[in-house]
């Protein structure tokens, strides 16, 4: 028998998938993931995966050979329905090297595109731990450490439509906050809320930040927001993971001067304060409770509530694969760990995570088994997380 050619594979199954059931089949046709301890060996050509989603969306197949290289800490954005990755860290075996190269993932068409190569500007030097937002379709990066342990202070903006990137390291008036890795930024009305991070001084230590900055893109001027005018900023951390309910941004968890956090503190922009959230467990009559306290986890918010995955458990520095929904009007958390349907992703800490479409979007991050012996992964995956059928799909 003639092997098929996937161009004309992907034409017979547009054909045939009226016939599919609701259950996802896969079909490797070419390839080979092989996973031994911390070695990894990642060949893989074509895979195809047959079937839809509760949603609707159909999962038509995905070519592996365009797949970036399995990464941690990468800074990731949603935009126009894409998800977008630039950098991170990568080892497959032994020592790991930072990157600067730029993917696409577009969950309509089920194919990723390399970015790498711009139509016009110059991409940001390697870096991981950066982080990255969307105002108005466009990509702002800030940040990020370098193979040389230090923290950056540059910011570019890259524009989808045209394929460029600008440097925005030089502001219209004013300076840019120092450089940091591992902080947050959110948008609340078109402008970028920063908060916190670490910090690389030149004696080659390092201080945490609880610093809160905005940018305004039209202007293209910082504010210093650290004085808030009620409430107090919450305690310096780095890796902690951010987001939006309601125009009131909610900070989550985090590394707070070698310590492990597990406290929800929110910030008003209009009112300029600070303020701590008094988590009371919404289900606290079915044993749930608030996520344990975590470095390295990723959030995201659909629907006004807040998901967060993983991350690397204190005090057992152990990945965790459990998920996690804050509800503000609920007043509190919900433990999702136990999906209705599919397998939860592998434990897993400095994860990206973008929301599409009303689903969580989880790729790669660093995987830490156990210590004693020493186990440890680098996955390379794609899933997502369906809320309204409480359920996780992996891509690949």
């Amino acid at each position: 028998m003639n092997e098929m050619k996937p161009s004309h594979l992907r034409a017979w199954l547009k054909e045939k998938k009226k016939f599919l059931a609701t259950s996802l089949v896969s079909l490797v046709i070419f390839g080979l993931f092989q996973n031994c301890g911390s070695q990894h060996n990642y060949v893989a050509e074509q895979f195809v995966a047959l079937g839809t989603d509760s949603s609707g969306l159909t999962v038509t197949g995905i070519d592996l050979s365009s797949v970036p290289p399995p990464r941690s800490a990468s800074a990731e954005v949603e935009i126009g329905g894409k998800m977008y990755i630039f950098g991170g860290y990568y080892s497959a075996t032994g020592p790991g090297t930072a990157l600067n190269d730029f993917y696409s993932f577009d969950p309509v068409a089920q194919e990723w595109t390399n970015l790498s190569v711009p139509s016009a500007g110059t991409p940001p030097s390697i870096r991981y731990l950066a982080r990255a937002a969307n105002v108005g379709g466009i990509l702002y990066l800030f940040g990020g450490r370098d193979m040389a342990n230090m923290s950056l202070d540059d910011f570019y903006s890259y524009d989808p439509s045209s394929k460029t990137w600008t440097n925005l390291s030089v502001p219209a008036s004013g300076a840019l906050p120092q450089g940091r890795y591992g902080h947050s930024m959110v948008v609340i009305d078109n402008k970028i809320y920063m908060f916190g991070g670490a910090h690389v001084v030149p004696s080659a230590s390092f201080a945490f930040l609880n610093d809160l900055y905005s940018y305004d893109p039209v202007s293209n001027v910082w504010t210093d927001l650290s004085v808030p005018i009620s409430g107090s900023a919450p305690s310096p951390r780095s890796s902690h993971v951010a987001g939006v309910i309601s125009g009131v941004m909610h900070i989550f968890g985090g590394n707070s001067n070698g310590t492990g956090m597990n406290d929800m503190n929110v910030y008003d922009p209009v009112a300029r304060s600070w303020a701590v959230v008094n988590v009371i467990d919404a289900n606290a009559a079915h044993g749930h409770a608030a996520p344990s306290a975590r470095v390295g986890a990723s959030a995201v918010v659909i629907d006004n509530k807040m998901y967060v995955f993983g991350g690397q458990g204190y005090p057992s520095g152990l990945s965790m694969n459990d998920l996690y929904v804050y509800e503000h009007s609920a007043g509190g958390w919900s433990n999702l760990s136990i999906p209705t349907t599919g397998t939860v992703p592998q434990v897993r800490q400095n994860q990206s995570a973008v929301a599409i479409s009303g689903k969580m979007y989880i790729f790669d991050g660093d995987s830490f088994i156990s210590w004693s012996p020493a186990v440890s992964a680098r996955p390379s995956d794609l899933n997502y997380y369906e809320p309204m059928a409480t359920s996780w799909v992996n891509l690949y």
